[in-house]
């Protein structure tokens, strides 16, 4: 298969920050078997509070000026992991973004994608944008493995979501299987990388099993995806 060399553009975005607090702050129910408050432990409580009393415009202002208030407690250390990563992604970057896109079977769908920071650990992506972040709060290894989640959710979407939902899939079926996939991630091939393990979501802990079961006995990755998505219809 056909390798590029390819890179992820790191910028520090309080603006971007506000609206992730706020998206989770203002969310209505739990996801992927997790609690809003887990969403939003993190988040202080008078800040919370104002997030869920304001609009959404309204409240991403709000955040983003009580970011930039104190953004002097933690800009240095975003600043250092911005400069740690663009260093690892110079040296493993290409590598280990074309393992990911071996797992799909096909080569990676465009060379540059894009990341901002956030200071909660749960973080977003963007297909459009080809964007997503990255938790300040987590190590390294797991910021890494975060890089390789994320950018694994944007390749599969691109060649596989209208496969998928032509196969039957729902929309909520699809997203859960996007999830579990990044079981693959523990493979062997990914240790060379130094990134930390794939934990996944609560709620997909019995379809990411199903998953490692069937990509050990895999004759072709069309052969596998089939078998996932009779796996993800059975753990709905």
């Amino acid at each position: 298969m056909k390798t590029s060399k390819a890179t992820v553009r790191f910028s520090i975005n309080l603006r971007q920050d506000a609206t992730n607090w706020v998206r989770l702050g203002q969310m209505k129910r739990m996801q992927y078997g997790r609690s809003l408050a887990d969403f939003t432990r993190e988040i202080p409580a008078p800040v919370l509070k104002r997030i869920r009393s304001l609009p959404r415009a309204k409240a991403i202002t709000y955040v983003h000026k009580y970011l930039l208030g104190r953004q002097d407690t933690f800009m240095v250390d975003l600043r250092a992991m911005k400069v740690f990563l663009e260093q690892y992604m110079k040296q493993y970057g290409s590598g280990l973004l074309n393992e990911v896109a071996k797992l799909t079977d096909r080569p990676l769908y465009r060379r540059t994608f894009y990341a901002t920071f956030t200071l909660l650990h749960t973080c977003p992506y963007d297909v459009h944008r080809h964007w997503f972040m990255i938790s300040a709060k987590q190590n390294m290894a797991k910021q890494v493995k975060t890089i390789a989640h994320e950018i694994f959710h944007l390749q599969f979407i691109h060649y596989y979501y209208e496969y998928c939902l032509k196969r039957g899939l729902s929309e909520t079926q699809f997203q859960d299987l996007k999830e579990a996939l990044t079981v693959l991630l523990n493979e062997p091939r990914f240790r060379k990388f130094h990134i930390a393990l794939d934990v996944g979501y609560p709620a997909h802990v019995k379809l990411r099993k199903a998953i490692q079961r069937l990509w050990k006995k895999k004759k072709s990755f069309a052969t596998f995806l089939d078998a996932c998505i009779v796996a993800t219809k059975r753990n709905a």
